[in-house]
């Protein structure tokens, strides 16, 4: 599905105005970047993992490191731009913890819960 693609406007604002990151995963030296997302609010039990594949130049800043500490820390996602796959445009995640950026061949989101798997390649 292309980043134009209307259901992806629809799915960024979604994320954005009514998640949180419970957890962020950068593996295979960064060219994997899978972030395990909830719904707000938290007792909804609801979630969905947004992971990004191909990666190159991830960039990655903590503003509070300290709150990583805390028990069962969450980042409140203030800010979500898928960009453009195939590593045009970077993807960005302004949470009130941490900023991440990076070029990435393809996105897949995987929603549990009461939405039905959607896969969408940017």
């Amino acid at each position: 599905m292309p980043a134009s693609d209307p259901s992806d406007t629809a799915l960024v604002a979604q994320i954005a105005g009514s998640s949180c990151v419970a957890d962020l995963q950068i593996t295979d030296w960064g060219y994997t970047i899978q972030l395990r997302c909830m719904y707000l609010p938290l007792e909804s039990s609801q979630g969905y993992i947004v992971t990004f594949h191909q990666c190159v130049d991830v960039q990655y800043a903590i503003y509070r490191p300290d709150y990583l500490f805390e028990p069962e820390p969450t980042a409140d996602i203030a800010g979500f731009s898928l960009g453009r796959g195939d590593g045009q445009e970077a993807m960005l995640i302004h949470t009130d913890i941490f900023e991440l950026s990076a070029r990435y061949g393809h996105v897949t989101v995987d929603k549990t819960g009461s939405w039905p798997a959607h896969t969408a390649t940017a």
